[in-house]
Formats: structure tokens, sequence, C-alpha cells
């Protein structure tokens, strides 16, 4: 069913690509842009994931999107904070960080932060922006490179230098962080090992999505338990427990031990959830 859905989308895209923007890259972007924030108002885009940020983010809070892509994510927490909170946005790929400056230009309490996330400061490297299959670029693969003189892939779209910083740099910006989502396309190991001094002080719930851990998953279950955090998962409708074996879902979230009670307990108010 997923490989079904990932065909229709990418058929999708090459019309949206080819046919209607002519193959014009800036015109699709921006065009891609709104529907994808049309479709997360419309609660078409993740919708079970979105609906469980209630349990999470609170009015007021401070939160982070990382790899924020064009703000689906970051406009649906920049209303649950409210003009209160604040929402950090970081979003590496030049052209989206526009797109996604623009679609948040009238929202006081989210700041973009054209950044890549990773273990340590790296300066700039380089991030790979891939085609899909029809030669459709397709930021939301993008891949930042420590080490670029291993690369050799040739179907790059374009490649873009960017700075990559961990998150421990900027502690005292996100002082009182409460939740963190990152979707970073394989470097979400290397952003927790950045960010560790930042969860040790604020304890934030972390949203991951699991294609970035799948071939490091001990690795992240090893993170989370030396910190006394617990590794869930939205299956068969429910949170539920993730181990070292079986299939993960889409996303997957950190929960401090100490929250996980009241968690699983407000889960159940929401409501099943598919």
């Amino acid at each position: 069913m997923a490989r079904v859905k990932e065909a229709v989308l990418i058929v999708a895209k090459n019309a949206l690509f080819h046919a209607v923007c002519l193959g014009n890259v800036e015109r699709y972007l921006g065009l891609k842009g709104r529907v994808m924030i049309a479709a997360a108002k419309l609660h078409l885009y993740e919708a079970s994931y979105m609906k469980l940020l209630r349990l999470f983010v609170r009015e007021g809070a401070v939160v982070v999107d990382i790899g924020a892509n064009f703000g689906a994510y970051t406009q649906h927490l920049a209303a649950l904070v409210g003009p209160a909170g604040r929402v950090f946005a970081f979003e590496p790929v030049p052209p989206v960080a526009a797109a996604l400056e623009r679609a948040c230009s009238r929202m006081p309490n989210v700041t973009v932060i054209r950044e890549a996330v990773s273990d340590r400061n790296h300066g700039e490297v380089p991030i790979h922006v891939p085609y899909l299959p029809g030669r459709v670029p397709e930021p939301a693969l993008a891949r930042i490179d420590t080490a670029p003189a291993n690369r050799t892939d040739h179907d790059t779209w374009r490649t873009f230098r960017v700075p990559a910083r961990a998150l421990d740099d900027r502690v005292e910006q996100l002082r009182g962080v409460s939740f963190i989502k990152a979707d970073i396309e394989g470097h979400e190991a290397e952003f927790l090992t950045g960010a560790a001094a930042t969860i040790r002080a604020f304890r934030p719930i972390i949203q991951i999505e699991s294609a970035g851990i799948a071939s490091r998953r001990s690795t992240v279950l090893t993170f989370a338990r030396e910190r006394k955090y617990v590794l869930l998962g939205l299956l068969n409708g429910r949170l539920r427990s993730v181990t070292d074996a079986g299939e993960l879902p889409l996303n997957v979230y950190l929960v401090p031990g100490e929250a996980a009670d009241a968690i699983a307990a407000s889960h159940q108010n929401l409501g099943r959830l598919s």
C-alpha cells in the first residue's frame, strides 16, 4: 500500500512539474509549497501525526521544526503555540527556505533559520537535492554531505553549500524547548548527538521520521535508554513502544520516561487515530 501511494505521488508530482509548470523549477517549488500547506490545512497531509501534536505541544511553548521544508508542520505548530509561543524552523535548501520565509512572513512567532542541523559545527557543507523519476527535483529528500570527497551521485538536480551546526550551539536561544520535530533524511542520529545538551537540559519530546533511523535503530534506542527516554510509535492507531525489531511507522517519538504514562493516558482521550 505504501509503495502504491508513493508511486501515485510521483505521478502527481510529474504532472505538476511537466504539465502544469512546464518544467519551470521556481514555479513548481512555489506551487508545490502552496499545495502542501493547503493539504495540511485540509487535514490531508500526515493527518494522524498532525492530530497527535496536540498531545505534545501547548500554548506558549517553544518548539523546533528541523527539516521544515515548505512549512506544513511549521504552520501547524505556530497555531498550537499561539502568539506567546515560539517556533524555530530550520530549512537549509535555499529556494525552499525562501518559500518558507514567504509562507511564514505574517507569523511573528516563527523564526526561519537557514541551516542544516548536525552533530557539530561543520562550517559549510554540500547539500544534494535529488531527482525523482521523471527528472523532477525533490528538495524534501535533500541530504547533507559531511564527507563530500566520498560522494558519487550522478542523479542530483542541484548541490548547494549550506552551514551545518549542532542544535546545542543554540541552546540558549532554545531555552525551555518542549518539542522537536526532525525530518532530515538519514541525518537524525547526528542531530541527536549534536542536541545532547539541549535534550539533557529541557527534556523535550522528539518526533523523528523513521526512515532516517531505520538502519540505526539500535543506536537511537541506546541514546534514548541512556537518557531515560522511551521510543514510541503510532501502531494500529495506538502509541506503543518501539523495540529492536518490527516494522516502524512513518514517525517515531522519543518521550521522557517521566512523561510517558501521562502521554499514553492523554492519547486515549484523543480517540483512535488511523
